[in-house]
């Protein structure tokens, strides 16, 4: 699921059953489609036998479909991106792809061109053991059809891949944490390669995440999300007469959380080490204050707990930190709305799906407005890699676009102070940049 999502904007599938049948070609790669599908398994056999399609079977087993293959390719295991890639080399340098379609409905081209370049069909043998040749027809095949099937399953999704990135233990938990705090569940993708082995970075991550919920994971195991909506700053989880407020990304010291009257007397408000906390009554609610130097450096969790059952209240927005949080923003170009929409830049996530621009978008920009004039003094950017060499940041001002401050180098993250200026609207321009360009979250303060 990650996979389609990643590459097509959702995690189903991307045709109907149905659409098999009328396909040309067919490969099918990581499923003992008749044993697991023999519903699926049939429309696969009635195209090869009734309508003459093409069968590609890529799978080191001898599977009943390799019995109507025109092509059977028997890979090592643990080889499957490499063949992969080897059937892309192929294509790409016989000249076989789509061009318009891939100029049009695409992105990330030129950097799959180089990666897989190196895959020839003699180095990819080396890896795979499918014969240079075999891989080079089967290629071929594929590319020449009119419609195109690819059938996989758990063969290929199970794989822990030997080139992903292990998530850092930051980027794990807030994961974790974000999830509980939106009410929903969350399936670490971790597993053994096909030797039996888990990458020992994945273990030495999951044991840190387990020392971490020694201490906090009661404020998870458990609840539900809520009463509060997510905001910038953090979520919200609760169980029987408590709330937990999750403070993941507080930019500043000293923080005073606002938290809206949830309808009963809470009777007590501390840190998961027993400090008490000062909670003061306001109007229309509460307001929370916690000393800079008790903050934790990943989350710092306070548990509320109330003279009632907090598990019936309404859903409740809260006030978040920044100017910038969830407000209207447009941008140069917005290829992806679905998944790599411009809303990604400022809805507090910093870890999750990046905004990226169009692949021919020389000059992107992404503008902020903020609903009403406002007093800021501080920028928080956070990028995906170091693809940004140059930018502006400019503030609307008597019907003209000024300076705030201009920067070079982002990376994971950086933090702009500048003279306070009070302003609507705010535009982030980026002059000069490197392909692959994703920028996570723009924080304004």
């Amino acid at each position: 699921m990650a996979g389609l999502a990643a590459a097509f904007g959702s995690g189903a599938m991307t045709n109907t059953i149905s659409d098999i049948e009328t396909a040309d070609v067919i490969l099918v790669t990581g499923s003992n489609t008749t044993e697991n599908h023999p519903v699926l398994s049939s429309f696969i056999k009635r195209a090869v036998t009734q309508r003459g399609a093409k069968l590609i079977v890529i799978d080191p087993r001898r599977i009943k479909l390799t019995g109507f293959a025109e092509y059977w390719l028997r890979q090592n295991l643990g080889s499957d991106v490499a063949w992969i890639n080897g059937m892309m080399n192929v294509i790409i340098s016989e000249d076989l792809h789509d061009k318009k379609f891939i100029k049009n409905r695409t992105e990330g081209f030129e950097e799959l061109k180089e990666t897989v370049e190196k895959y020839t069909p003699e180095y990819t043998e080396k890896i795979t053991g499918i014969p240079a040749q075999q891989l080079i027809e089967a290629a071929r095949l594929y590319a020449k059809a009119n419609a195109g099937s690819i059938c996989y399953c758990m063969g290929i999704t199970q794989h822990i891949g030997g080139t992903d990135n292990v998530k850092s233990l930051d980027q794990c938990l807030h994961s974790l944490i974000r999830s509980a705090g939106g009410d929903g569940n969350l399936l670490f993708n971790v597993g053994p390669k096909p030797d039996g082995r888990i990458e020992p970075l994945q273990v030495e991550r999951l044991k840190e995440m387990g020392e971490w919920l020694k201490t906090y994971g009661y404020s998870i195991y458990g609840t539900r999300g809520g009463p509060f909506k997510p905001t910038d700053w953090g979520v919200s989880t609760r169980k029987e007469n408590s709330i937990y407020l999750h403070l993941i990304n507080w930019m500043g010291n000293a923080p005073e959380i606002i938290i809206p009257d949830i309808g009963m007397k809470i009777i007590s408000c501390k840190l998961t080490d027993g400090s008490e906390l000062t909670l003061k009554k306001r109007e229309g609610g509460y307001s929370v204050q916690i000393p800079g130097d008790l903050l934790q450096p990943i989350n710092t969790v306070i548990e509320l707990v109330a003279d009632g059952n907090v598990m019936e209240i309404q859903p409740m927005e809260i006030p978040s930190q920044s100017r910038s949080f969830k407000r209207e923003v447009k941008a140069s170009s917005n290829p992806n709305p679905h998944w790599g929409d411009v809303s990604n830049i400022n809805n507090g996530d910093w870890f999750g799906h990046p905004w990226r621009p169009a692949e021919d978008d020389e000059n992107p920009w992404v503008e902020i407005d903020f609903g009403k004039p406002e007093e800021i003094s501080k920028a928080i950017i956070y990028e995906q890699g170091e693809k940004i060499e140059s930018f502006v940041m400019q503030y609307f001002s008597d019907g003209k676009w000024v300076k705030l401050f201009e920067g070079e180098k982002i990376g994971s993250k950086a933090e702009f102070e500048f003279n306070p200026v009070e302003t609507q609207q705010v535009r982030m321009v980026i002059n000069e940049f490197t392909k692959g360009l994703n920028l996570y979250e723009i924080i304004i303060l």
